[in-house]
């Protein structure tokens, strides 16, 4: 974790108080702190990922340049969150999927979205859309995913994409995945699932089929272990240092060089 000096120049220079930056990552937050009230109320497991749980054990909150948010459930507990998500009429955030929104082509990869905010973006895949706000990426894994598969299944999910912004002047495919979107969903991927369940190892999380492929060992995982970020307690990884370093590599604690800090340099509008 960085000294308060340093975790202040780095404030000072990409998100100090006040900034759209900041403004983006404190309305994260409160999302943040939203999902894990609901998660903790009803006994549902999800734990900070990527670059959100980096910046929780380097920064001690976000990565000052950082505005996105990503956590990962296994699948049956997103089921149950998506679920009280959508009964809660009163909030100010909505429940993200192909199910809310048949733009959204993306099989499992949900999204708690902000309603009083928009990412502004030049992509036909984004303005489609029908939710647009300010987003934590909620991110499915499971016990005993074919790891063959679901690389295949990865790469379908991000050629759609590809394909929509690459010819985003047709609708042409928006109609293939559409197509596709449900056949992969409704009787591939069960299908996967169903030879998973003989021959898929129970010992590894991995994401779901559709989402862009990845595995950790359970018990690097459980229990779960809670870690502060931005004042707050949320859940992480048992052994995150394991974790981090498996997806980023062993000098994942240092501080970047500035040549290869990476910014997503979207505009965000609030309301």
């Amino acid at each position: 974790m960085l000294t308060d000096k340093e975790h202040n120049i780095l404030r000072l220079k990409h998100n100090p108080d006040g900034s759209a930056l900041r403004k983006a990552q404190l309305r994260m937050l409160d999302m943040l702190i939203y999902i894990d009230k609901l998660c903790r109320e009803n006994n549902l497991i999800y734990w900070l990922e990527g670059g959100t749980l980096l910046g929780a054990v380097r920064h001690g909150g976000f990565i000052p340049w950082d505005d996105d948010t990503d956590i990962y459930m296994p699948i049956k507990d997103m089921i149950q969150l998506k679920k009280i998500v959508i009964s809660d009429t009163k909030s100010n955030f909505v429940w993200h999927d192909n199910d809310t929104d048949s733009n959204e082509i993306r099989f499992y990869w949900s999204t708690l979205r902000d309603k009083k905010s928009e990412y502004i973006q030049d992509i036909k895949s984004h303005k489609i859309k029908k939710y647009r706000g300010l987003q934590i990426d909620i991110f499915p894994v499971e016990l005993g995913i074919l790891h063959f598969p679901a690389k295949l299944a990865s790469k379908i999910q991000n050629k759609m994409i590809h394909n929509i912004d690459r010819y985003s002047k047709f609708d042409f495919p928006v109609i293939i995945a559409k197509i596709v979107h449900p056949f992969a969903r409704h009787i591939l991927f069960p299908l996967f699932r169903f030879f998973g369940g003989f021959l898929g190892n129970k010992n590894l999380y991995s994401n779901s089929y559709g989402v862009n492929f990845g595995y950790y060992p359970k018990d690097w995982i459980l229990p779960l272990a809670n870690m502060e970020f931005e004042g707050h307690l949320f859940f992480v990884p048992y052994d995150y240092e394991k974790y981090l370093k498996k997806k980023y590599g062993e000098d994942c604690f240092e501080m970047p060089t500035s040549e290869k800090i990476i910014t997503h340099k979207v505009k965000i509008l609030f309301e």
